[in-house]
């Protein structure tokens, strides 16, 4: 069963093979300074219902100075700028536009001569996108960027040499990108999934050899938006596309250990989120083993935890594809405590 795409006609323009290939607006921040607010209080007045009239009504935040500066007038507690929108810090499409008369819906008596505005588009976190095989090797190369340097691109193994002292990306074309951040929800490496999968014996998944900043058995994907959740539990999978699927399900409390073993640093992350854990691993024999070496770990530091009854197949990804919303969150309360889903593997073949 295909999944859908969230917008086809979109990946029908640029060709897109994989729904994962289309990128997710998560939301739209417009942010704009009022400086000229210290000695014009109309100023300050007007500006916030411009920005109204620009975000559909909604009412802009204030953005007061956090210290004082006198060279600038400015004092502590004073406001400084309106945002729609808290800002986040990925990477994401910035705008300027320097005259806010340009929207039909702003009146021209709310708007000053040289007054800003910065637009920026913010993606979901969990997108992706495809690389040729040559990317950053001719970024490498042919371009020069002050945030970064050569030696940066090598140490972290994006781009690699061979030992005929050839250059090429770590990643190779048609593969699916993710960044993988830190529990600080720093990018610190990325990952990918091969968009054709081809002989079983292939790996689905690719990951960057650790460095100075990334061990990859240090993450868990999808940390923060579960911390963030207010359910009491947190669901345990395999693969980053296992959350994706799940969070497009409704499941947003979700983390996945990035493969089969679960190791120490992992489970003291699990332990922060200080929710109950149920482990929802792949239903084939590698997943329900890791399950097993998983529930005892977590037993062992006695963690409450528990597992999705084992009588399934395929990964929460494909599973999550072959049913609705409602048949997912039936299925997600099938479980077992951990010594009954042992002794079920073990003694029910």
């Amino acid at each position: 069963m295909a999944r859908k795409f969230k917008d086809k006609k979109v990946g029908e323009k640029f060709k897109h093979t994989s729904p994962m290939q289309t990128t997710d607006i998560e939301k739209i921040v417009l942010n704009c300074g009022v400086g000229q607010a210290v000695g014009n209080k109309q100023f300050l007045d007007n500006t916030e219902k411009a920005l109204m009239q620009i975000a559909g009504g909604q009412k802009p935040v204030l953005t007061q100075a956090r210290n004082s500066i006198t060279t600038f007038k400015l004092r502590e507690g004073m406001l400084i700028g309106l945002s729609a929108k808290k800002f986040d810090q990925w990477g994401n499409y910035n705008v300027g536009i320097n005259d806010l008369s340009i929207f039909p819906t702003v009146p021209y008596d709310l708007t000053f001569k040289n007054q800003g505005l910065q637009i920026t588009i913010v993606f979901k976190s969990n997108s992706s996108c495809t690389i040729s095989s040559k990317q950053l090797t001719n970024l490498l190369f042919q371009q020069k960027n002050d945030n970064f340097s050569s030696a940066d691109l090598l140490t972290t193994n994006l781009v690699l040499i061979t030992s005929d002292n050839r250059t090429s990306d770590f990643f190779a074309e048609k593969q699916l990108i993710f960044p993988l951040a830190n529990e600080e929800d720093k990018i610190v490496a990325f990952a990918s999934r091969k968009i054709e999968v081809g002989e079983a014996s292939e790996g689905k998944y690719k990951y960057l050899p650790s460095y100075q900043y990334y061990h990859k058995s240090a993450l868990l994907y999808n940390y923060l938006g579960a911390k963030k959740s207010r359910e009491e539990e947190v669901y345990l999978v395999e693969g980053f596309f296992d959350v994706i699927s799940l969070v497009e399900k409704g499941v947003e409390n979700c983390v996945a250990m990035l493969g089969t073993n679960l190791a120490e640093e992992q489970i003291k992350l699990l332990t922060s989120l200080q929710k109950k854990l149920v482990l929802f691993l792949d239903g084939d024999k590698a997943g329900k083993e890791a399950t097993i070496n998983a529930l005892v770990k977590l037993l062992l530091r006695e963690v409450d935890c528990e597992a999705i009854k084992g009588n399934y197949e395929g990964d929460p990804d494909e599973i999550c594809r072959q049913y609705d919303k409602e048949a997912i969150q039936d299925f997600l309360k099938k479980r077992e405590k951990p010594y009954l889903f042992v002794l079920d593997y073990y003694f029910s073949k």
